[in-house]
């Protein structure tokens, strides 16, 4: 290919990168770690049993945030408040989603991550509206 611009998708949704930093970036390699250990140390038969339930109404709470910013600092990462200001609603749902995972398989992951995804929610709204999107 010439011009070295590659793909242009039909459709183009701006990826949200404000919650990303430095900070999330290293906390987030040991989230399957602390998800599978946090599991161990607790009841997980104090979380909802299904799916559904689950990812519509469970929650990771701030204490459990602070877990998981201890476990870093224990791996080595230096606690950095204001980027965890930052980070911290993603941080939570990357919890969430490998609890999903954990509980749930592949499809709970997905499931957790993919509601309210700008990308996927476009992609729903233009199945349902049949909108053309591809050039002939």
């Amino acid at each position: 290919m010439y011009g070295g611009g590659g793909i242009s998708p039909d459709v183009f949704i701006p990826l949200d990168t404000i919650q990303t930093n430095e900070y999330f970036l290293q906390l987030r390699q040991h989230l399957l770690q602390f998800a599978t250990r946090w599991l161990e140390n607790n009841d997980p038969n104090k979380l909802p049993t299904d799916l559904n339930t689950f990812a519509q109404s469970w929650f990771a709470p701030p204490s459990m945030l602070e877990e998981l910013v201890a476990y870093g600092e224990k791996q080595g990462i230096k606690r950095n408040p204001v980027q965890l200001a930052v980070c911290q609603n993603e941080l939570k749902l990357q919890i969430k989603a490998q609890l999903a995972k954990s509980l749930f398989g592949l499809v709970g992951l997905y499931t957790v991550m993919n509601d309210d995804d700008p990308a996927v929610e476009k992609a729903l709204h233009l199945l349902k509206t049949g909108a053309r999107v591809a050039g002939k």
